[in-house]
């Protein structure tokens, strides 16, 4: 799901550049963000301020998926 939905800006995995240059990989996100807080918003509406990224909503289920993959792949 996040290779389809999220890899054509970020690095989904635990090595690699970001193809766009201001989209954080993944496994650093956690600097940035609460992981917990920001999956919980996924189920929501997750709406960014970023004018490249599009506004989403995962089930529950896919948010807390999400979030057990972001913990995984964190540095």
């Amino acid at each position: 799901m996040l290779t389809r939905l999220c890899a054509r800006c970020h690095a989904v995995e635990r090595t690699g550049a970001s193809p766009h240059a201001g989209a954080p990989p993944f496994r650093t996100i956690g600097d940035r963000y609460d992981i917990r807080e920001l999956t919980e918003r996924m189920s929501d509406r997750l709406i960014s301020t970023h004018p490249d990224m599009p506004d989403f909503q995962f089930t529950q289920a896919d948010a807390q998926a999400v979030r057990a993959y972001l913990y995984s792949i964190q540095r």
